[in-house]
């Protein structure tokens, strides 16, 4: 049977969940449940808890922003880890001559689900968000290019004295007769050798497969009075990852 996770249970009359206080810091990851019963819990700033299981009893929630940042409580999900900047180039081997081909980029990492939020309250003092959204998918690296290949090339055209009419060494053809030197000398022009056929180009890598997008999460409240203003929630699903540019093939020979 797996267990569950570790819980921190926190009471106290005046608790602050501070975004300046670093709350990773101060409420470890390896807690997965945080409960606090409070009669005053100050939430100042946008405090993440990511992917945790947030449960808050208190008589009233104050709410403050922090440096323009409105007051959040966020239990979204993780960022997903690996992401790629789909414009860089790949990191896989280009191809070579002896494997044309370029090789796939990597793909990106999953999104992480959102936590959850369950809030009961008498009331609300202040403009309030609570935030349990899936984190979106990684973004996935593009593939590698592939190779030009080396194509062989032809010899350019010289002229060659010669002391009788035959081809000199890349091939050729005597000038007219009137174009000869002297009874035993002759200027032959050589025609250039043609170059080799050309050749395809390794094929481009694709590009890696982009990370899903994690599972929305849980947001409940319950209160006595009605907030004002509204509290602001959302707790969705997050997008997928986006996937590398295209590589560029290898160019013909």
């Amino acid at each position: 049977m797996t267990a569950g996770p570790r819980t921190l249970s926190l009471r106290a009359d005046r608790l602050r969940l501070s975004e300046g206080d670093d709350p990773e810091t101060r409420y470890p990851p390896a807690f997965g449940r945080i409960r606090i019963q409070a009669d005053t819990v100050e939430v100042e700033g946008w405090v993440r808890l990511h992917g945790r299981e947030v449960d808050i009893h208190a008589r009233c929630i104050v709410a403050r922003p922090l440096e323009g940042r409105m007051a959040v409580i966020d239990v979204s999900g993780e960022p997903a880890t690996p992401t790629f900047d789909t414009q860089a180039p790949s990191s896989r081997p280009k191809g070579t001559p002896q494997a044309p081909d370029g090789q796939a980029g990597q793909d990106g990492g999953a999104g992480h689900a959102g936590g959850s939020l369950s809030i009961v309250v008498d009331r609300i003092e202040g403009e309030l968000g609570l935030a349990a959204n899936g984190s979106p998918g990684g973004d996935s690296e593009r593939g590698s290019d592939g190779a030009v290949p080396d194509t062989p090339h032809g010899r350019p055209a010289v002229f060659d004295k010669g002391d009788r009419p035959t081809k000199g060494p890349y091939g050729g053809r005597v000038l007219a007769p009137w174009k000869k030197m002297s009874a035993d000398s002759y200027i032959v022009l050589a025609a250039g050798e043609a170059g080799g056929d050309a050749r395809t180009g390794g094929a481009a890598g694709a590009s890696g497969r982009p990370g899903d997008g994690g599972a929305g999460g849980l947001v409940q409240l319950r209160y006595s009075a009605a907030p004002r203003p509204a509290v602001q929630t959302t707790a969705a699903g997050g997008a997928a990852g986006q996937p590398g540019a295209p590589a560029q093939p290898g160019g013909p020979g």
